[in-house]
C-alpha cells in the first residue's frame, strides 16, 4: 500500500482526462464502491529478496507520476494533485495454512476495499506468503489510476527494476531495459484536451454519430429477476477454461479467414446475444486501450481505456463467415475513431436515459492478454529467471456496470471465458447455460462456418432433450422457457444441420 500522500510537497493542480472525469463523478455519488477497483494477481516462485522488491516498487512509482495522485475537487471543477512522496508499503502476510479456496477469499475481500480518492492512496500492494519460496502478489489500484495496459508496464517494469537490482546493473544499462516515455499521465490530459477541440475530434465524434443514428436498441436479455429500479452492483462471475481442441479449432479458422481470434470470438457473442434475446440490431461495449494514436501513450501507465459501442446487424441471416467479415470491418473502423470518449458521446448523443441501465450498451466483450508475460524465456536476464512470475486468478475487476460482461482471458495456450453478471437480474444457473450455450456455439462455428447464425446448433443433445419434455407441460411458461425456445426453435425446425 502507498502511504498517504503529503499535499505540502505537491504540484500544482492539473485537470483530469474526460474517463477520470466519468469516474470522478461516480465516486462522488457513491464513495464506498468498489466497482471501479481494478487489479491483477501474481505467483511468485523463488528467492524474493524483500527489501529488493520493495525499492524497485518505490522507483515504479517515482517513475509515473498517476501512481502519486489524489483527486479533489478545485472552484467548482475536479482537479488532480501530485505528491512528490514516492515511499511504498507493502503489506506481507502469512498465508502458510490457507488452502487456495481461502486465499483467493481473503484476496478478493482485500480488493473489496474502497479507495479514497482525495487523501489517497490510490494504489495498494499486498504479498501472500504460502512459503518462503512462493508468493502472491496483489496489485490493486483504482480505475482512475490505470487500466489493464498499465498493469502489464507495471509488471514488467518491475521485473526488469528488481532484476537489474539483484545484478546491480548500472543505471544507464537499466535505461536501455525500460520503455521510458517522455510523457507523464499530465501530458495525456493535454493532448487529449487538444485533440478534442481540433478538426480531428470533430471527425471522429461524426463518425460515431453516423454509426449511432437512427433507432437505438436496448438489448433486452431474457432476465431471472424483475430489473429494481436502483442496480445494487453486486455482482457475481462464472469462468471457464475452454477446450484445447476447440481453442486450436477457433485459431485455425481465424487464420483461414484471415482475422484475429478477438474478432471471431466477438461475432460468436453477437450471435449468443441474438439466439438469446432474439433481436437483430445489437449494441455491445468493448473496451479498447485508445493507446495507439500517440507513440508516448504505449509506455503510460494511467486510465487511458475507452469504451468503445459496436453495432451489428443480423436482420438478413448471414452465414458465420458473412457476419464475421462484417465484423472485421467493424472493429477496423471502430479501432480508427477509439480516441472519442464514451462519457462525451453519451453528452452529445444524448439518447433516451433509463436510470437503471447503462447508457447506450448494456453488454460489453473484453479481451485481455498479459503483455509482461514470457514463459520459458531463454533470454530472460538471470535476476529475473531466479525468481518466476506467473499470472494466478483470472479477474481484472471486482465490479461491472453492465448487466452482463464477458472478457477472454488470453494466457499463453489457454483462453479462460470470465463472465461476470448483475446479481439483479440473473441467477448462476443461468450464466452457466449461457456459458454452455457459447461453447457449443463455437463447436458449431468450427464444424460449419458456412452455416447460416440462426442454424447453428446452440444447445446440446441433452438440453434439446429436456427443451423438448418441458414444452409438454403447458402448465409452466416462465422467461427461461421463452428464452430457451427462441434459442432452440431453428435447431428443431431443422434436425439435419450439422
Amino acid at each position: 500500500m502507498i502511504q498517504n500522500q503529503s499535499l505540502e510537497n505537491s504540484q500544482l493542480p492539473s485537470p483530469l482526462s474526460r474517463g477520470q472525469q466519468a469516474l470522478w463523478f461516480i465516486y462522488q455519488k457513491a464513495p464506498e464502491s468498489v466497482a471501479y477497483n481494478i487489479f491483477i494477481t501474481t505467483r511468485l516462485a523463488g528467492e524474493l529478496n524483500l527489501e529488493t522488491w520493495r525499492k524497485a516498487w518505490q522507483k515504479l512509482i517515482a517513475r509515473h507520476s498517476i501512481l502519486r495522485t489524489t483527486y479533489r475537487t478545485q472552484d467548482g471543477k475536479p482537479v488532480a494533485v501530485v505528491s512528490q512522496d514516492c515511499n511504498v508499503k507493502i503489506e506481507v502476510t502469512d498465508a502458510s495454512g490457507w488452502g487456495s479456496d481461502e486465499l483467493k477469499a481473503k484476496i478478493m475481500a482485500a480488493v473489496e476495499r474502497p479507495f479514497n480518492l482525495e487523501t489517497g492512496p490510490i494504489m495498494r500492494l499486498d504479498l501472500f506468503a504460502r512459503s518462503p519460496q512462493e508468493f502472491v502478489q496483489l496489485i490493486t489500484m483504482h480505475h482512475i489510476a490505470g487500466d489493464g495496459w498499465s498493469f502489464d508496464l507495471l509488471i514488467k517494469e518491475l521485473r526488469v527494476l528488481y532484476a537489474a537490482s539483484v545484478e546491480n546493473l548500472p543505471e544507464a544499462k537499466i535505461a536501455n531495459l525500460l520503455a521510458d516515455s517522455p510523457w507523464q499521465y499530465a501530458d495525456y490530459v493535454s493532448w487529449q484536451s487538444e485533440m478534442l477541440l481540433s478538426a480531428r475530434g470533430e471527425q471522429l465524434f461524426r463518425y460515431w454519430q453516423k454509426q449511432l443514428a437512427d433507432c437505438l436498441p436496448i438489448l433486452n436479455l431474457p432476465t431471472d429477476k424483475a430489473r429494481p429500479r436502483d442496480l445494487s452492483g453486486r455482482n457475481e462471475f462464472h469462468i471457464v477454461e475452454i477446450d484445447q481442441r476447440l481453442r486450436e479449432k477457433l485459431l485455425q479458422l481465424a487464420a483461414d479467414i484471415g482475422v484475429s481470434l478477438y474478432r471471431t470470438m466477438l461475432a460468436a457473442f453477437f450471435v449468443l446475444l441474438h439466439r438469446l434475446s432474439g433481436q437483430e440490431d445489437i449494441l455491445l461495449g468493448s473496451a479498447m486501450a485508445a493507446r495507439w494514436s500517440v507513440e508516448e501513450l504505449k509506455s503510460l501507465v494511467g486510465y487511458c481505456n475507452n469504451e468503445v459501442v459496436l453495432r451489428a446487424t443480423l436482420a438478413d441471416n448471414p452465414t458465420f463467415v458473412e457476419f464475421l467479415a462484417r465484423i472485421h470491418h467493424t472493429v477496423t473502423e471502430a479501432q480508427t475513431h477509439q480516441d472519442y470518449p464514451f462519457d462525451l458521446l453519451v453528452k452529445r448523443l444524448n439518447p433516451c436515459r433509463d436510470a437503471n441501465r447503462h447508457p447506450l450498451i448494456q453488454v460489453d466483450f473484453t479481451w485481455r492478454k498479459h503483455r509482461w508475460y514470457k514463459p520459458e524465456n531463454p533470454e530472460l536476464p538471470a535476476g529475473e529467471k531466479a525468481l518466476s512470475i506467473e499470472p494466478y486468478l483470472a479477474v481484472h475487476q471486482q465490479g461491472s456496470v453492465f448487466d452482463l460482461s464477458l472478457a477472454i482471458e488470453e494466457l499463453d495456450k489457454s483462453l479462460h471465458f470470465i463472465w461476470e453478471y448483475s446479481a439483479d437480474l440473473f441467477d448462476a444457473k443461468t450464466i452457466r447455460r449461457w456459458a454452455r450455450h457459447l461453447e457449443c456455439l463455437l463447436e458449431s462455428i468450427v464444424a460449419n462456418p458456412q452455416q447460416r447464425v440462426a442454424f447453428l446448433p446452440i444447445l446440446r443433445s441433452e438440453e434439446q432433450h429436456q427443451l423438448l419434455v418441458s414444452w409438454n407441460n403447458t402448465q409452466t411458461d416462465s422467461p427461461h422457457q421463452r428464452g430457451l425456445a427462441a434459442v432452440a426453435m431453428p435447431i428443431l425446425l431443422h434436425p439435419g444441420i450439422p
